[in-house]
């Protein structure tokens, strides 16, 4: 589990398009790699209980890997790339419970 305080990740889960890079990483980290970050999950969304608060924190680390993967490729040029991580963001977002969207 991380050692990133949950507050500190919480804006960014609410609207990870605002955000720096180092912002997603944090978030990324705090949400771990497993398929069933339950505590995590009751962190980021306290007044949303149930699997699909976990499902939403799943998508969302989803959706900040493929976005941080997306600046990169725009600041290196590689535009083509960039779209279609962004093309995945989308569809990350469109999955997400209306609850999770910003």
């Amino acid at each position: 589990m991380s050692t990133i305080p949950a507050c500190n990740v919480r804006d960014t889960a609410n609207n990870p398009d605002c955000v720096f890079s180092s912002d997603l990483s944090d978030l990324i980290e705090f949400i771990g790699p497993g398929d069933w970050p339950a505590p995590q999950a009751a962190d980021l969304f306290p007044d949303h209980p149930g699997p699909d608060r976990i499902r939403a924190a799943v998508a969302i680390r989803q959706y900040a890997t493929h976005k941080l993967r997306a600046m990169a490729r725009r600041s290196i040029g590689e535009i083509d790339k960039a779209l279609t991580e962004e093309a995945t963001c989308d569809r990350l977002y469109r999955q997400l419970p209306d609850w999770a969207k910003w």
